[in-house]
């Protein structure tokens, strides 16, 4: 066990190194095919003019310009809204005072010329009205039953005089 234990140490060491020459090898590799497309990339760049048409600048101008009035008139119409909103509330406001004072006033002149006298009478007569109204159907009832006793006793009396005057 021991041989093949000191047999892996050495081939190890072996594949060790060459993998690590290999990694250098590929690193140098890449680093040339890099140098050689920057080159080329440098030479193509330098070689190929490059032409923007003016449509195409002023199309990409007018869109930026159109964005940047959209958003700055939006950010305008939100502040002048909430500047109109602020007015119009201290404006109310303000109003509300003034108005409160005037109604307040206008009220008591008004109550101050009430005939007390002519109110109660028309609040009597409401409320005589009022009562009729609910207990006229209770009258109504009532009056129908008196007659109907009274038919009655007008039945009764009549069998008594008939009784009377028979014998």
């Amino acid at each position: 066990m021991k041989y093949i234990e000191a047999q892996i140490v050495p081939v190890s060491l072996i594949v060790s190194l060459g993998c690590m020459a290999y990694s250098i090898y590929l690193t140098y590799k890449l680093k040339k095919i890099g140098s050689t497309i920057d080159a080329s990339v440098s030479e193509l760049s330098i070689k190929t003019p490059i032409e923007v048409k003016e449509t195409i600048v002023e199309a990409a101008t007018q869109k930026a310009v159109d964005r940047e009035v959209e958003q700055t008139a939006r950010i305008a119409i939100r502040r002048l809204s909430d500047e109109i909103k602020q007015q119009v509330k201290t404006y109310v406001d303000s109003a509300y005072t003034d108005i409160r004072k005037s109604v307040s006033d206008e009220i008591a002149t008004q109550v101050q010329h009430i005939n007390m006298t002519k109110l109660e009478d028309d609040v009597v007569k409401k409320a005589k009205e009022a009562i009729a109204e609910k207990f006229d159907s209770k009258l109504d009832y009532l009056l129908d039953e008196f007659n109907s006793n009274l038919n009655n006793v007008s039945k009764i009396y009549r069998s008594i005089t008939k009784s009377i005057t028979a014998e």
